[in-house]
C-alpha cells in the first residue's frame, strides 16, 4: 500500500498521471511541529520509500501523547539532517528542548554522524548542523515567532538564514 500511495503522488505531481518517470527514493521535510510528522511517518511505515530526513527547528522526538513513534534509528538507512540557528529559543527551551529532550532525541535519531566524516553512508545517520545567528522563525518566512513562547532575535538577516538552509539541504539531498 505505502509504495501504491508513493507512486500515485509521483503520477500526480510529476505526470499528470501517464506513469512514465519513477522515483525509488523520496525525501520529507518538515519545520517545528512538522518535524514530528516527517518522523512518524518515516520510522511508522515509510522507511522503504524515505531515505533522506531534513529537519528544520528541532530538538526533541516526537512524545508517546503526540504519536507511538518508534525510534527512527530502527528504521534501516534513513539519513538525517537537522538544521537549528544558534538564536532560536523554541529549540533550546524547556517545553520543546532541554537535556532530557535531548538525550531522548539522540536516543530515537540513527546515530550521530562523527565530525569531519562524509556523509555518504547508507547505514543511517543523524547529521547536525548549526547557522550561526540564526532564529526558529528564519526557517520560514514568517514574522516573529510568539507562541507558545517568543523566539531569540536573529543577528543575521532572513536572506542569510535561508541562503545557509538552502545551500545545507541542497548539499544533502544531492549529496551521495
Amino acid at each position: 500500500l505505502r509504495e501504491k500511495v508513493m507512486r500515485m503522488i509521483n503520477d500526480a505531481l510529476f505526470l499528470g498521471g501517464k506513469g512514465i518517470w519513477e522515483v525509488d527514493e523520496w525525501s520529507i521535510g518538515g519545520h517545528s511541529m512538522g518535524c514530528f510528522v516527517a518522523i512518524t511517518a518515516v520510522a511508522q511505515e515509510m522507511s522503504s520509500t524515505i531515505k533522506k530526513v531534513v529537519l528544520y527547528g528541532t530538538g526533541s522526538y516526537p512524545g508517546k501523547t503526540y504519536a507511538d513513534c518508534p525510534p527512527l534509528r530502527d528504521a534501516a538507512g534513513v539519513n538525517v539532517l537537522v538544521i537549528n540557528g544558534s538564536e532560536d529559543l523554541i529549540v533550546t527551551s524547556t517545553l520543546f528542548g532541554g537535556p532530557e529532550k535531548d538525550k531522548t532525541f539522540q536516543e530515537n535519531m540513527p546515530p550521530l554522524l562523527p565530525a569531519n566524516t562524509p556523509a555518504c553512508s547508507d547505514r543511517g545517520y543523524t547529521m547536525l548542523k548549526r547557522i550561526d545567528g540564526g532564529n526558529h522563525a528564519g526557517c520560514a518566512a514568517y514574522g516573529p515567532h510568539t507562541f507558545p513562547l517568543a523566539d531569540g532575535v536573529r543577528t543575521i538577516t532572513l536572506e542569510e538564514q535561508q541562503k545557509m538552509t538552502v545551500k545545507l539541504s541542497a548539499d544533502f539531498l544531492l549529496g551521495c
